[in-house]
């Protein structure tokens, strides 16, 4: 990303900034890391010897 500010010769102070993009933005839902390791929780099996614990619901 870069971010590209104009100002002309006579002036000091930059005028209003606006950040475009020639790519159209889509915005996607990710899960939190939360989610992420609750889930893969909700996957785990643990084998002690002829026992297998499920740490799923």
């Amino acid at each position: 990303m870069r971010l590209l500010i104009k100002v002309s010769q006579d002036s000091q102070v930059p005028g209003e900034i606006s950040i475009t993009s020639p790519e159209a933005v889509s915005f996607i839902n990710l899960p939190t890391i939360a989610e992420i390791v609750e889930q893969a929780a909700s996957r785990a099996l643990l084998g002690l010897g002829p026992f297998q614990i499920s740490l799923g619901q």
